[in-house]
């Protein structure tokens, strides 16, 4: 073997070692993306529940459909806090690319849930739905446009928060509903 040849071997030997140190340096990066993407999730659920527990009253206008009250202090703490709920949402919602995909549907249900259930969240987002990108309309439109029902049967009276008044919503069509 030639100089020039063991040159060029050496050359492509190095150049396979570092295309796999770089295989193997995306995998490590991607895996603590995931990780930190996981961690600021969990933290801010974790903010969320605290919330929960500093004013238990707040609860009911989230998860059993308590009408919010027409005015004063508590209505706005009411609003205040579905605002932080709903920028969570936005939070995760944005970060589910970096998210397995049992874990982003996860999420997704739970916001579903958890909007299908709360005066708080469907009366924000019917002031507030303009702050919001595409992937939060498509996740909450539809749901606020339900308002209270049973997801698998979504007939019946209805709160179309897009608007943010009190409406019998249209068909699903009319209301525009996407699948998130």
């Amino acid at each position: 073997m030639n100089t020039a040849a063991a040159v060029t071997l050496g050359g492509d030997i190095v150049l396979a070692l570092t295309v796999g140190v770089l295989i193997w340096q995306t995998h490590v990066a991607g895996r603590a993306t995931r990780a930190g993407v996981y961690q600021t999730i969990s933290d801010q659920m974790l903010a969320i529940d605290r919330l929960f527990v500093d004013a238990p009253d707040l609860r009911a206008y989230f998860f059993a459909n308590q009408p919010l009250p027409a005015k004063g202090l508590e209505r706005e703490r009411t609003l205040a806090a579905a605002e932080l709920f709903i920028d969570f949402m936005d939070d995760v919602i944005a970060q589910q690319r970096h998210l397995p995909r049992y874990m982003s549907d996860s999420w997704s249900g739970y916001f579903r849930s958890v909007a299908s259930t709360s005066p708080a969240i469907q009366e924000f987002w019917g002031g507030k739905r303009a702050w919001y990108d595409a992937h939060m309309q498509a996740l909450l439109d539809p749901i606020c446009a339900l308002g209270k029902v049973d997801q698998t049967d979504p007939a019946g009276m209805t709160n179309d928060c897009r608007d943010g008044d009190e409406t019998m919503a249209k068909s699903g069509e009319d209301r525009g509903e996407a699948e998130v």
